[in-house]
C-alpha cells in the first residue's frame, strides 16, 4: 500500500482533449481519494509498527522469560538463556546460553545458540507452548555419578495453570560431548569425547517416554549411530548401537565405569581395553535392579587390552563377538598375549561370570618367561611349550586352570628331558600361580614330579616342592662331564625351592635325598641351598667301605679292612662344583671291623683333605694281620688319622695315637704311635705277657712272663707278600719272667725278619728241665738269624748263637760249677770252652731239635765229639754207655 501511495503522484498525464473536457469536474474528487489513501497508508504503517513492537516487547518481556521458567522447572536445574536475537510467527532464537553445574549436578553444557519453535495458533487458541527446542553448537561435560548413572537431570510434570508449557522435541546440531566415566574406587576417568552432528530427543506421554537418535563421530576415530528410548513408567531403557571402525581407545575409559549388579554391587569389567577398532551392531535393554540384556554382533579388529594383575597386555585381538541375552560369545577370537599366541572360544555371562577355553600356539620357553617378566634362570633352560585354558568365575573374580606340556624334549642346564607337563590354576583375586601334578620325565630316566606356586606382581615370589623317584645320579653327572667320586645308583629325594621373581639367582632350597651306595644306603637330610651354596646332614647306613675304595683306588682294599660303616656328617659346599676338593663335611661314624668297632669322630673334610679322631675297641688283630693264632687277640687303641682323597692310599694316611693289645693274659702298650707316608713307628711296652701262650711248643718251662720297651715301626703296605715280622722293625730290650729264672734280652734289633739279641739268663734253675740237671745257669748269649716260622724246630734251625754260660753246680756227672764258652750253628752246640775243677773240654754235640721240641732232654743231645782234659775225674760218673763212650773219648 506504501509501494501504490508512491505511485499515485506519478499518473501519467491525460491526453489534451480529455482534460479539456473533465479536468474541472473530477478535480475535488482526485484530491480527495488522494488524501484518503495517504491516511490508510499511514494507520497500517503505524499498526505494523505498533505489532512489531508489541512482538518484540511480548517475546523479550513475557515469552522469553516463560520459557526460560518453564524449561527450569521441567529440568528442574537452572537455565541460563541468552538474549533474543531473533523471532518469526513461530519460532525465537536465543543467543549463547548455559546449563551451569549444581551443588549435586556437575552435569553441564554452554550453547552458542538455541532455536525454539511453537505452534503460535496453539498458544492463542489453547493456551498450548509446544516447544521444539533446537541446541546449536552446543559444548557439554557429562559426568557419571556414584551411582553408575550418567544423567541426574529429571524431567518433571509440571503443574496446570493458565498457559501449558510441553517441551516437546530437544534436538543437538553440531555438538561437542565429553564424557566422564568413574573407576570401581569412584574416580573419574580421563574423558571421551565426540563430534555429534546430529541428534533428537523427543519427549512423549507426559514426560514418560523419551525417544532418541544421535550420530557422532568419536574424535579419536569411529563413528557411532544410537537409537532408542526409555520410559520412565516401567522404567527401562532400549537401546540400538550401530558402530564402525571405532576406536577402542576413545570408549576405554567408558567400557571401566562400573557394571551395578542386580544385588547393588559394583563390578568393573576385569579387562582394560587400550587400542583396536570395533565394529558392528547392538541391541541393549536395560531395567533397573537387572543386569543389561543384548543383542547382536561385533567385530574385532587389532584389539589390545589388558587385564591389571597380568604382566603384559593381550594384543592383537580379531574375531567375533555374538550378544544374546547377558552372555557374550566369543567366536574364533585369537590374541597374543606377550609372545604367547592363542585362540579362545566360549562365553562371558554377565550373571554368571566367565567359561571360556583357550589353546596356546606352540611358544618357547624364553618366550614364556619374557611374557611374565621373569628375569633370567639360574639356569640355561630351553623348551618349546603348549597349553590349553579354561577360564571360569565371576567377572570380578575369574579363575584360569590349564594344563601346559613340552611338544618336544627339553633341557634345563645340563640335564636333558623327555616330557614336562603340569596343571596350574590362576584366581585374579590373588594373582597366585598354582601349579599341580607337574611331571617331569628325565631322559637318562626316573621321575621328578612338583608342586609350587608363584606370586605375581610387583615384590613376585615363586616356592616349589619336587619330588625325584629313581633318578640315575651317574647320568645326570655325566651330564655335566663330571665323575663321581663314588658309585652312586638311584637317587630319590624332595626338595623346597623359594626365590624372588626379581632375582631368580638369590634361591634359597631345602631338600633331602636318599640314594644307594656301595651296598648301603645314604640319606640326605635338611639340605638348604642359599646364596650359591649348600649345606645339609648326611646320613651313611651300613656302606661298604671296600666299594667306596674301589672308586678311589686301582688297588683294592685287603679283606681284613673290608667292613661296614654308618655315619652321620654335616656336609656343605658350592653349587658350581660338586667335585670332592669343593665339598667340605664334619661329623662322626662307626665301622664294624675285624670283630671290633671303629669309631671316627671330629671328622673334618675340607679341600679333598680329611681328618679324623678314630678309637678302636676290640678289634681282633689276627682279622687284620696274618699272626700266629696266639696273636690273634683284641686291639684297642685311639688315632688321629688324616689323608689326601686325591692320593687316597695307605701311604696317603697320616696320623698319630695309641694303643693297648690284651695278648697271653698280658698288655701291650703302644704310644707315641705315628703314621705317615706309607710307614708307621711307635713305643711298645709289654707287660706280664706270658710267653707260653704265644709260643705253646716251648716247654712248660719257659711259659713266663714277658717284659720290656720296644721301638717299633713298619709298612702298612706289602702285607700279602711277606711274612709279618719281616714287615716289622724293632729295637730295645725286655725280660723273661719264668718260674725258674729270669731271661734278660737286651740290644734286641729286629729288622726286615732278622733278629738280633743278646740274651742273659740269670739265675735259670736248670732242675726244672731235667732231673739229670741241677743248680743255676748264668751267662750271655748273643743271637741272631731269620724269624719265620716261630716254631723250636724252625727256630733253632734258623737262629745262631754264641755266649757263655756259667753252671752254679755243674751238668750232669759235673757236680762243681762249670763256666762255658759255645756257638750255636742252627744244629748242634760247637763248645769252644768248657773248664771245671778238674776238666778242660772242647768240642761238637749233635743236638736233635725235634726231640727237644718233645721236651726230651737226654734224646736231645745225640752224637758229640769232644776233647778232655781231666785230673781226678770218675768217669764212672758219666751217664754214659762206657764200652761205646770210652771207644769215643780220648783222654789226655
Amino acid at each position: 500500500m506504501i509501494r501504490n501511495a508512491r505511485n499515485c503522484d506519478q499518473q501519467p498525464e491525460p491526453k489534451a482533449s480529455n482534460q479539456s473536457k473533465s479536468g474541472s469536474l473530477n478535480t475535488p474528487r482526485r484530491k480527495w481519494q488522494k488524501r484518503l489513501w495517504l491516511g490508510l497508508g499511514v494507520f497500517l504503517l503505524s499498526g505494523a509498527g505498533a505489532g512489531l513492537t508489541g512482538a518484540w516487547l511480548f517475546i523479550n518481556r513475557k515469552l522469553a522469560p516463560m520459557v526460560e521458567q518453564n524449561v527450569e522447572n521441567i529440568l528442574n536445574r537452572d537455565l541460563q538463556l541468552g538474549q533474543v536475537e531473533g523471532f518469526s510467527l513461530n519460532s525465537i532464537r536465543f543467543g549463547s546460553s548455559a546449563l551451569p553445574p549444581t551443588p549435586t549436578d556437575p552435569d553441564r553444557a554452554s550453547i552458542e545458540a538455541l532455536d525454539v519453535t511453537y505452534n503460535p495458533i496453539k498458544l492463542l487458541f489453547n493456551r498450548t507452548l509446544e516447544l521444539d527446542v533446537t541446541l546449536v553448537k552446543p559444548n557439554a561435560y557429562i559426568e557419571q555419578d556414584e551411582e553408575g548413572g550418567w544423567i541426574s537431570t529429571r524431567i518433571e510434570p509440571q503443574p496446570q495453570g493458565w498457559l501449558k508449557v510441553d517441551l516437546q522435541v530437544v534436538r543437538v546440531r553440531d555438538a561437542k560431548v565429553s564424557l566422564v566415566a568413574r573407576g570401581i574406587q569412584g574416580n573419574l576417568l580421563a574423558p571421551v569425547e565426540a563430534d555429534v552432528s546430529s541428534g533428537k530427543v523427543s519427549l512423549l506421554y507426559n514426560n514418560q517416554l523419551f525417544r532418541y537418535d544421535f550420530l557422532a563421530n568419536l574424535i579419536g576415530g569411529g563413528n557411532l549411530e544410537l537409537k532408542g528410548e526409555s520410559s520412565l513408567q516401567p522404567a527401562q531403557t532400549n537401546l540400538a548401537i550401530s558402530v564402525s571402525e571405532l576406536n577402542i581407545a576413545e570408549v576405554a575409559q567408558l567400557a571401566q565405569a562400573p557394571i551395578k549388579l542386580p544385588n547393588g554391587q559394583l563390578v568393573q569389567a576385569p579387562i582394560k581395553l587400550q587400542s583396536g577398532q570395533v565394529g558392528g551392531n547392538l541391541e541393549v535393554a536395560i531395567k533397573p535392579e537387572q543386569l543389561p540384556q543384548f543383542v547382536g554382533d561385533l567385530t574385532l579388529k587389532d584389539v589390545a587390552a589388558r587385564v591389571p594383575q597380568l604382566p603384559k597386555p593381550f594384543a592383537k585381538t580379531r574375531g567375533r563377538l555374538r550378544l544374546q541375552g547377558t552372555q557374550i560369545q566369543l567366536e574364533n577370537i585369537t590374541t597374543l598375549f606377550g609372545q604367547v599366541r592363542a585362540q579362545a572360544q566360549g562365553i562371558v555371562d554377565l550373571q554368571s561370570g566367565f567359561n571360556l577355553s583357550a589353546q596356546t600356539k606352540t611358544v618357547t620357553l624364553k618366550q614364556v618367561l619374557q611374557t611374565f617378566d621373569f628375569k633370567n634362570l639360574p639356569v640355561e633352560a630351553s623348551a618349546e611349550v603348549q597349553a590349553a585354558l579354561k577360564v571360569t568365575g565371576a567377572l570380578n573374580n575369574p579363575i584360569v586352570n590349564g594344563q601346559v606340556a613340552t611338544t618336544k624334549p627339553a633341557q634345563i642346564d645340563k640335564v636333558s628331558f623327555n616330557q614336562i607337563n603340569a596343571d596350574f590354576s590362576l584366581p585374579s583375586s590373588t594373582l597366585t600361580l598354582a601349579v599341580n601334578n607337574l611331571r617331569a620325565k628325565p631322559k637318562a630316566g626316573g621321575i621328578v614330579t612338583g608342586e609350587g606356586e608363584v606370586k605375581l606382581g610387583s615384590n613376585g615370589k615363586a616356592l616349589f616342592d619336587f619330588q625325584a623317584t629313581d633318578v640315575p645320579a651317574e647320568a645326570i653327572a655325566s651330564s655335566y662331564n663330571l665323575k663321581l667320586p663314588v658309585t652312586v645308583g638311584l637317587v630319590s629325594g624332595s626338595t623346597s625351592i623359594s626365590t624372588s621373581l626379581e632375582n631368580l639367582n638369590n634361591l634359597r632350597a631345602n631338600a633331602a635325598a636318599s640314594l644307594k651306595l656301595a651296598d648301603g644306603l645314604v640319606r640326605a637330610e635338611n639340605i638348604v641351598v642359599e646364596n650359591g651354596r649348600w649345606q645339609g646332614l648326611v646320613r651313611a647306613t651300613n656302606i661298604s667301605v671296600a666299594e667306596v675304595i674301589k672308586d678311589f683306588s686301582k688297588t683294592p682294599l685287603p679283606q681284613q679292612l673290608q667292613g661296614r660303616f654308618n655315619g652321620l656328617f654335616n656336609v656343605s659346599g658350592s653349587l658350581d662344583s660338586f667335585a670332592p676338593e669343593s665339598i667340605s663335611a664334619k661329623g662322626a661314624g662307626n665301622m664294624n671291623l675285624a670283630g671290633g668297632l671303629v669309631t671316627v669322630t671330629n671328622v673334618d673334610f675340607n679341600n679333598s683333605l680329611a681328618s679324623a679322631l678314630v678309637q678302636a675297641d676290640g678289634l681282633q688283630l689276627g682279622r687284620l694281620i696274618e699272626v700266629p693264632p696266639q696273636l690273634q687277640v683284641p686291639l684297642n687303641g685311639q688315632f688321629q688319622l688324616a689323608l689326601n682323597l686325591e692320593q687316597l692310599s695307605l701311604q696317603g694316611i697320616t696320623g698319630n695315637g695309641s694303643g693297648t693289645l690284651k695278648l697271653a693274659d698280658g698288655t701291650v702298650q703302644a704310644s707315641n704311635l705315628v703314621v705317615a707316608d706309607g710307614n708307621w713307628r711307635a713305643n711298645v711296652k709289654a707287660e706280664d705277657v706270658k710267653l707260653g701262650k704265644l709260643l705253646p711248643q716251648l716247654p712248660p718251662e719257659f711259659s713266663g712272663a714277658l717284659e720290656g720297651i720296644f721301638n717299633l715301626s713298619g709298612s702298612l703296605v706289602g702285607w700279602q707278600e711277606r711274612a709279618p715280622l719281616e714287615m716289622i722293625n724293632a729295637n730295645g730290650s725286655g725280660s723273661l719272667k719264668m718260674p725258674v729264672g729270669i731271661v734278660e734280652a737286651n740290644s734286641v734289633n729286629l729288622n726286615d725278619g732278622n733278629l738280633q739279641a743278646v740274651i742273659k739268663p740269670v739265675g735259670i734253675n736248670l732242675g726244672s728241665f731235667s732231673q739229670q740237671l741241677q743248680g743255676n745257669v748264668n751267662g750271655s748269649v748273643e743271637v741272631a738269624g731269620k724269624l719265620g716260622n716261630l716254631t723250636p724246630v724252625a727256630l733253632g734251625k734258623s737262629l745262631r748263637a754264641n755266649g757263655k754260660l756259667n753252671f752254679s753246680e755243674g751238668i750232669s756227672l759235673l757236680d762243681r760249677q762249670l763256666d762255658t764258652s759255645f756257638v750255636w750253628n742252627g744244629e748242634g752246640i760247637e763248645i769252644q770252652k768248657a773248664q771245671a775243677q778238674g776238666l778242660l773240654a772242647s768240642g761238637f754235640i749233635d743236638v736233635n731239635l725235634a726231640a727237644l721240641e718233645k721236651q726230651n732232654f737226654t734224646e736231645a743231645i745225640g752224637d758229640f765229639d769232644l776233647d778232655i782234659e781231666a785230673n781226678d775225674f770218675d768217669l764212672e760218673k758219666l751217664p754214659l754207655p762206657l764200652p761205646t763212650a770210652a771207644s769215643n773219648v780220648d783222654i789226655a
